[in-house]
C-alpha cells in the first residue's frame, strides 16, 4: 500500500534529517490513511510540543497545519463531527502565513465534502463555493478547484472511485 511504503521513506528521512516538522505531518497523514487514529494522532501531538517547546522549525505556522491533519485522521474515520471540528479550528488560526492559503481551502472542501456524506447536500455546495472562491495556487491544492466543481454537480460519497486523495 502506498502511506505504508511512504511510512518506510518518511522513517529514513526522519531519521537524517531530525527536527524537520514536514516528515512528522506526512507520517500523519500516511497513518491517518492507513486509519491508525492513535499513531496519526501521535504525529500531530508530536508537532504540537515541539511547537509549545519553540523547538527549533516547529513555528506557529505549523498550529492550523496540525489541526488540519487532525481533521484528516478524523475524516478517514468517518468521525465527521470531530473532524468538523478540527477543520474549523484550522480554518480560523490566524497565524498561518498567507501560503498557507491551502490549509483553509483544504479545510473548506473536506467540510463540503462531509455535508454531502451525512446529507446536507445544499451546506456541501456552499463549501465547494467558497473553495472555488478562493484565489490560492500552490503545489498542496493544484487540482482542488476540478474536484470542487465535481462535487457542486455530483455529491459526494465516501465510496466514489474517483475520490479526492
Amino acid at each position: 500500500n502506498t502511506p505504508g511504503k511512504a511510512l518506510v521513506h518518511l522513517n529514513i528521512l526522519e531519521k537524517k534529517y531530525p527536527g524537520n516538522p514536514r516528515f512528522i505531518y506526512m507520517e500523519g497523514i500516511a497513518y491517518s490513511r492507513l486509519k491508525k487514529k492513535d499513531e496519526a494522532l501521535n504525529s500531530a501531538l508530536q508537532i504540537e510540543k515541539n511547537i509549545d517547546a519553540g523547538v527549533q522549525n516547529f513555528n506557529e505556522i505549523w498550529k492550523g497545519r496540525t489541526e488540519y491533519l487532525k481533521g484528516e485522521i478524523y475524516f478517514k474515520l468517518e468521525k465527521y463531527d470531530s473532524a468538523l471540528k478540527y477543520y474549523s479550528i484550522a480554518i480560523s488560526d490566524k497565524k498561518k502565513l498567507k501560503s498557507e492559503g491551502w490549509v483553509a481551502q483544504w479545510s473548506y472542501m473536506r467540510k463540503g465534502m462531509i455535508y454531502d456524506a451525512i446529507d446536507k447536500r445544499e451546506v456541501a455546495k456552499k463549501y465547494y463555493r467558497k473553495v472555488l472562491s478562493m484565489d490560492v495556487i500552490n503545489e498542496e491544492n493544484v487540482y482542488i478547484k476540478d474536484y470542487a466543481e465535481k462535487y457542486l454537480s455530483n455529491p459526494y460519497t465516501p465510496s466514489d472511485s474517483d475520490n479526492l486523495e
